[in-house]
């Protein structure tokens, strides 16, 4: 079993919620912030890195994850292995519609991070409780790797 590790990217405040009532219902998460985001995901072999992002309307990717991503994508830490599951935040009205979570799951996966579980994509204009869609999601597809 594992540690799973949150790291958030938030522009409206509902990543940040929906991130908070995740570790506050089980004390196997726990918040990660930049710059330790690659070094407390690699200390433990097992860990997870759980990454919770909204979009920009341009379809950027929100500060602190926009810096890991460009680590990412320019430095290729070694993470080969690592296993990581991803919610991403949008709204279907714009065409940049969970690009900041496309954009993540693709720069890990280019350099050899592992999907544990299908990505959860919350659509603001369908999930009117995201933090309960969230919930749900992390109980059914992530909760049997947390010890």
């Amino acid at each position: 079993m594992a540690k799973v590790l949150v790291a958030v990217a938030s522009v409206t405040g509902t990543a940040r919620d929906i991130a908070n009532d995740l570790i506050n219902a089980n004390e196997h998460l726990s918040e990660v912030e930049e710059p330790e985001i690659i070094s407390r995901w690699c200390e433990d072999e097992d860990s997870i890195l759980l990454l919770v992002t909204s979009t920009t309307g341009a379809g950027d990717i929100p500060i602190p994850l926009n810096r890991f991503h460009q680590l990412l994508t320019t430095e290729f830490p070694r993470i080969a292995g690592k296993r990581f599951a991803l919610i991403a935040l949008g709204d279907s009205s714009y065409s940049t519609f969970a690009e900041a979570g496309n954009a993540l799951e693709l720069a890990l996966e280019d350099i050899g991070a592992q999907v544990v579980c299908p990505r959860l994509t919350l659509d603001a204009t369908e999930h009117f409780e995201p933090n309960e869609e969230a919930m749900s999601w992390f109980n059914q597809e992530l909760a049997q790797y947390v010890s």
